[in-house]
């Protein structure tokens, strides 16, 4: 992915995770957003590394 696990964008932060299986290497990219006003958290991607 190339990018840091997270990302402050004012009003909300955005994570981003590589996994898969134990001791594979990566195959699912997640991405992950959290409002900074009341925590509501949206899974904004969770597939093929992009």
């Amino acid at each position: 992915m190339g990018v840091l696990p997270v990302t402050d964008q004012g009003d909300r932060w955005v994570f981003g995770f590589a996994g898969g299986a134990p001791a594979a290497v990566p195959t699912i990219e997640t991405v992950v957003t959290v409002m900074k006003g009341d925590f509501a958290v949206s899974v904004d991607y969770n597939g093929a590394i992009r």
